[in-house]
């Protein structure tokens, strides 16, 4: 079976000299101040694309290759974190060999603090949940006791109770006390008792 030979990569790179005047020149120039932060916005990528609408026969490789990957990345409207990434590499590719080198550190370097970022905003949520969980766990009731205390509904005392104190109410300057009192016979007995702190 005879060897198919793989077509060859079509060379998209602009010139290394092109930086003297022309639509090759607008374009390096365009490519460089898109490529300066290292990531392309998506004002950068709408000025990208309009520039390469307006200049489209121009008959450069590089022009074609970059409006070709442009449509395809803004056909649904919206660009991608992966889009984005794919983006700067095509334009990296379409630049020459040093402003390439420089784009791709640019990029890199972009890529990194990102991700330092994004490290540090995990660390500061993560810290965030621990303060939480902390502050919950030193208010978190030590005991919860719900009982009726003796004689409560002796003598309209309930009313007295509930001017004071009211159902699923959280009193802190309530205190329950246990208090030693005389029973009719003579002995002593415990009874409970509502007492203001």
């Amino acid at each position: 079976m005879p060897d198919q030979e793989k077509p060859a990569k079509r060379q998209v790179a602009l010139r290394r000299n092109a930086t003297g005047s022309g639509i090759e020149a607008e374009l390096l120039m365009l490519l460089e101040t898109v490529t300066a932060d290292g990531t392309i916005n998506d004002d950068e990528a709408q000025e990208l694309q309009s520039w390469l609408e307006s200049n489209r026969d121009s008959g450069l490789p590089a022009i074609d290759f970059l409006r070709t990957t442009l449509e395809q990345i803004l056909a649904d409207g919206r660009i991608t974190t992966e889009e984005r990434k794919a983006l700067q590499k095509a334009v990296e590719r379409a630049l020459p060999t040093e402003l390439r080198e420089k784009a791709k550190g640019r990029r890199v370097a972009a890529e990194l603090l990102g991700k330092a970022r994004a490290q540090e905003d995990q660390e500061d949520k993560a810290a965030a949940r621990a303060r939480a969980t902390e502050e919950r766990e030193r208010n978190r009731p030590v005991h919860s006791v719900n009982f009726l205390v003796a004689d409560v509904v002796y003598e309209g005392r309930s009313e007295s109770v509930d001017k004071y104190l009211r159902s699923g109410q959280n009193t802190p300057g309530v205190l329950l006390v246990t208090q030693k009192t005389a029973n009719r016979a003579g002995g002593r007995s415990a009874g409970r008792n509502l007492a203001g702190i």
